[in-house]
This record gives structure tokens, C-alpha cells and sequence, in this order.
């Protein structure tokens, strides 16, 4: 799935993947308090596995794991993929 379109769509949450670097809203009121989290692990929907409905992440800044709705989420920062290949070099 193409990134920068689901940005557009507002269902950035769509193409998170474990691994990655995401940043997340506090809370729907203030979109402008947000922390980055690296992703451990995803919940799908019951429906259809593939749609991300929650994340388990790790807060970079304190080290919280955290459970946190699909929604929450405000973009990736950092495929987690392209970390792993830079991390090799």
C-alpha cells in the first residue's frame, strides 16, 4: 500500500508494520502532543486480519510499552524494514 496516499486518506494506520517508527497523538483533542513509538506487534481486525485495529508499542523516550488504538496513530517516521537494511551497512 502506497504511504503517502493513505496520509492523504487519513488511514496512515493501514500501512504500519512491526518495526517501525511511529509518531502518536495523546489524545483526539490535542493532535499537537504527540510522542514517537516504536511498533512491537499489531491486533488485527476481526473481520479481516490485515486491518490494524491495535499496537503494542514501546515509548522511545521513557520505555513504556503501551497498548494503543489504530487511530491514535499520526504517521511513520521510520519503516522499521528500512532501518533493519541500514542497520547491516
Amino acid at each position: 500500500m502506497n504511504t503517502s496516499r493513505c496520509a492523504v486518506i487519513g488511514v496512515t494506520f493501514l500501512s504500519v508494520r512491526s518495526g517501525d517508527f511511529v509518531a502518536i497523538s495523546s489524545s483526539d483533542q490535542a493532535p499537537s502532543n504527540w510522542w514517537v513509538g516504536k511498533v512491537l506487534s499489531r491486533v488485527g481486525n476481526s473481520i479481516d486480519a490485515n486491518v490494524n485495529t491495535l499496537f503494542q508499542v514501546i515509548d522511545i523516550d521513557t520505555g513504556v510499552v503501551k497498548i494503543i488504538n489504530a487511530d491514535f496513530v499520526m504517521g511513520i517516521i521510520q519503516s522499521g524494514y528500512l532501518a533493519n537494511k541500514l542497520d547491516k551497512y
